[in-house]
């Protein structure tokens, strides 16, 4: 079964989702893209863009797009957009909290 990229990227970077078979599948690219996701998130919010839209989020890893940008701006919305099929059960109260979902 092929993987998507969101959850080859979820397990190196702590989050909860991932595949034991997947193995270290995608580990450095996977850190770099979060990191480079963090500093863009973190340079706009600063910049005062307090919308965001995540599209193909993947399972939930450390560090979100909401966590960076409502870090810097608590007031920040975003918006996770995703069709990977396992996502909805995969990690039930993942974005707890977050504000609402559609």
């Amino acid at each position: 079964m092929a993987r998507w990229q969101g959850q080859l990227r979820g397990r190196p970077e702590g989050g909860r989702g991932g595949h034991r078979r997947d193995g270290g599948c995608g580990d450095g690219g996977a850190r770099e893209n979060r990191a480079f996701l963090r500093r863009a998130v973190s340079h706009i919010a600063q910049q005062g863009v307090t919308q965001f839209l995540d599209i193909g989020t993947g399972i939930p890893t450390a560090g979100n797009t909401h966590e960076v940008a409502q870090g810097v701006n608590p007031a920040a919305h975003v918006v996770y957009v995703d069709n990977d099929p396992i996502l909805p059960g995969a990690v039930p109260g993942a974005y707890a909290g977050v504000g609402r979902k559609i």
